[in-house]
């Protein structure tokens, strides 16, 4: 008998379903180096190349920083190309995993095709980005970096074989959906901010619309992950994905604040692009969780 289920779990690991989940969680994983290895060039860009912006006129006693900017920002490229290159090899092996399932699953198929559709666009973007560093291009690659790891996401939890309770599944459907709409609202507002910023370093967050709309937005968003982590109809598992949402968006406030009130620290300014991803991960999952 123990051998009987041994053998049903080697074939339950041999499946292609199976194998899907895996490629695209390690796929979730390198978007997330992505997104935060472009937010640091993106940023590293701005204050490197402005010897007015207030970052740029650190310096660490004993060191060279025109040296030390460049070393780093090779070393970020690099590690960028790598994981770019290292992700379309896993979007070719999605894409293939999820039109070999028996019985195919079409909304598999569908979504692997929008995904590959996304990356061969950032694969295009990225190669215009070496001849070209206009502020079309800084606002594709952030917001298609960040559709590109939602994408990703969904695919993980949608062959992921855990689901949500029962007594859980549709009630926090409404607060999570909207949630994650103004998780996407939040991340193209603070796109335009940074479209600005690549415009103008002397402009970054001084216009007063977009600046007010993302605080709004933000604080939207912490009503509404609070009302995740409190909602009397979420079962302990939905309050633990709710808290840790709500968790991530305070400190995305946080690193916010802290990037306006002492003009944009690099070290700020990638926590808050890496925070942004986190969240919109968390939420995903709080909105695949309430469907059911």
């Amino acid at each position: 008998m123990h051998n009987s289920a041994a053998t049903g779990l080697s074939e339950a690991r041999n499946t292609p379903r199976y194998w899907l989940h895996r490629v695209a969680t390690a796929a979730v994983v390198i978007a997330l180096v992505i997104v935060a290895s472009s937010a640091y060039l993106r940023q590293a860009s701005l204050r490197f190349s402005c010897p007015d912006w207030p970052a740029c006129t650190q310096r660490i006693a004993g060191q060279d920083p025109a040296r030390e900017q460049s070393t780093a920002e090779s070393g970020a490229r690099i590690v960028h190309r790598l994981s770019a290159s290292i992700a379309g090899a896993a979007v070719l092996l999605i894409v293939f995993l999820s039109s070999v399932q028996q019985p195919r699953v079409r909304p598999d198929v569908a979504l692997s095709a929008v995904i590959v559709a996304l990356t061969l666009f950032l694969a295009v973007l990225g190669r215009w980005s070496r001849t070209s560093q206009g502020p079309f291009v800084t606002l594709g690659n952030l917001l298609g970096g960040m559709t590109l790891l939602a994408l990703l996401q969904w695919m993980r939890l949608r062959t992921s074989p855990a689901h949500a309770a029962a007594d859980e599944a549709g009630r926090l459907a409404p607060v999570a959906g909207t949630a994650l709409a103004v998780a996407f609202v939040v991340v193209s507002l603070g796109a335009l901010i940074s479209f600005n910023q690549s415009i103008s370093a002397a402009r970054a967050a001084s216009d007063g619309v977009l600046a007010s709309a993302h605080l709004l937005s933000g604080m939207l968003m912490l009503l509404l992950t609070g009302t995740l982590a409190l909602h009397p109809g979420a079962g302990k598992s939905g309050r633990r994905v709710g808290a840790a949402a709500f968790a991530l968006a305070l400190a995305l406030a946080m690193t916010g604040w802290i990037s306006t009130r002492f003009d944009y620290p690099l070290a700020a300014a990638l926590a808050h692009n890496l925070l942004a991803a986190l969240l919109l991960m968390m939420l995903e999952t709080a909105a695949y969780r309430s469907q059911g």
